[in-house]
């Protein structure tokens, strides 16, 4: 998509429109465009409805008593808000950061010239990549704005301005002014970039973290044990650091669902949440006994309060409660795949993801401990593992019989035990020692007798 297309395309609406924020800076960045933001000096309303009948698409209201509609195409979506102000130059002033704060006038734009609005020098901070306010007071204005920054930082690349990173520490503490699911839409962003260690890290230093989750001032100073010579903090940031290394190498991106890599790299940050709750000594040691099942069952309510869905909070708790099977079932004596079957039918949907999040613990932990020599044939059973798991949901596709079959061939009346004699029967399916309705039948059979 062109401006001058988008030019085009507002021909002989009324008013006056402005393109700004975002669509300019992704632009001139040579990012593709998602999202046009437009200004309406003028009917803002009258403007977005006769332009979604002209481009076909759909009208919607984002917040009637301030003016501001969207309209979703095919291609894109364009939001058109009115103009703040008297002027372009006061709309302008309003907003967060100088590489944000530039607007194009459609009527007067000549194309490849343009004739860019740019009172604060966001074109030479786009060039410099340079993160900077346009003014003192833009974080306590809107405090996700600090999250806002660290998300650009990430996206790209940019460096912050000392003033802006004194600014963002001075305003952290306002950032409980913000509705949580603000936070939330921020920080899952901030997660789907490559360097969310790092950026989650910067978070923390600002102060951001601990205020959204205070309990991460308690992770900071627990969790050096025998296997950890590190705290709980520091083991999961760099957790999450071989969680991204891990998926830029191809074979684990090919494996789960990217749309799930922010909420993997949340429960990665979390994963030791119970170690808050299990400390203990015994002969001298420490240890987190049950840690994974306390901190899964406690990081619900958390979660909530960060306005997590119920299906995220339940894809969170299955990473976080199940993450130490894996290395359980790799350091089993003579493990059979019925103890593999147990873990598929806990997480068969995210045994990939279970797996991923393992590997990571352990890989962090190693490299950290100066104990890497022990990754190899770690990561070799959990392909292993993944793969015996394809073969679990290829042979257990079809069912061979229910509960009817059961009634009617076998006599078998209506109770658990029908329960009983399919699970027994699904189980041998998925083991692949079974094929066949009469083979099924014979082994509830057996099991009835």
């Amino acid at each position: 998509m062109k401006l001058k297309e988008i030019k085009n395309q507002m021909t002989d609406l009324a008013g006056t429109i402005y393109l700004v924020g975002g669509v300019i800076r992704d632009y001139l960045l040579e990012e593709e465009l998602k999202d046009i933001d437009l200004v309406v000096a003028g009917p803002t309303k009258e403007v977005a409805q006769k332009f979604a009948a002209r481009m076909d698409g759909s009208f919607v209201v984002l917040d009637e008593q301030r003016s501001m509609y969207r309209v979703v195409t095919a291609d894109l979506i364009y939001d058109f808000s009115p103009l703040r102000g008297e002027t372009i130059i006061d709309d302008l002033s309003r907003r967060d950061f100088t590489i944000n704060a530039i607007a194009l006038k459609l009527d007067d734009a000549v194309f490849p010239e343009q004739n860019w609005i740019d009172p604060w020098d966001g074109l030479e901070d786009l060039e410099q990549g340079s993160l900077r306010v346009v003014n003192k007071s833009s974080f306590t204005d809107d405090p996700l704005r600090i999250l806002r920054m660290i998300r650009f930082k990430a996206q790209f690349n940019f460096e912050i301005t000392e003033m802006t990173e004194d600014l963002a520490l001075e305003a952290s503490s306002k950032i409980t002014e913000v509705a949580n699911e603000r936070i939330n839409t921020e920080l899952q962003l901030i997660c789907s970039y490559s360097n969310a260690a790092e950026s989650i890290n910067h978070l923390q230093n600002i102060g951001i973290m601990s205020t959204l989750i205070p309990q991460i001032e308690e992770l900071q100073e627990i969790g050096a044990c025998e296997y950890h010579q590190e705290d709980v903090w520091t083991h999961s940031l760099a957790a999450i650091k071989e969680v991204e290394n891990m998926l830029s190498k191809g074979y684990w991106i090919n494996k789960i669902n990217k749309d799930n890599i922010p909420l993997l790299k949340i429960a990665v940050l979390l994963h030791d949440y119970g170690k808050l709750f299990t400390k203990e000594k015994i002969d001298g040691k420490i240890h987190f006994y049950g840690h994974e099942k306390v901190g899964a069952k406690r990081l619900r309510s958390l979660l909530k309060e960060l306005t997590f869905s119920n299906q995220e909070i339940n894809y969170i708790f299955k990473l976080v409660r199940y993450h130490m099977r894996p290395f359980s079932l790799y350091q089993a004596d003579n493990l059979t795949f019925k103890g593999k079957y147990r873990f598929f039918k806990i997480g068969a949907d995210v045994v990939e993801d279970i797996s991923l999040v393992a590997a990571a613990d352990k890989s962090s932990t190693a490299k950290l401990n100066n104990r890497t020599q022990e990754m190899a044939g770690f990561l070799e059973f959990l392909r292993q593992l993944i793969a015996d798991k394809e073969k679990f949901i290829e042979q257990s596709k079809e069912q061979l019989i229910n509960g009817n079959d059961l009634i009617e061939e076998l006599n078998l009346a209506e109770g658990p035990k029908i329960g009983e004699v399919l699970a027994e029967i699904e189980k041998l399916q998925a083991q692949g020692e079974i094929t066949t309705r009469a083979e099924a039948l014979k082994v509830a059979q057996n099991y009835i007798d």
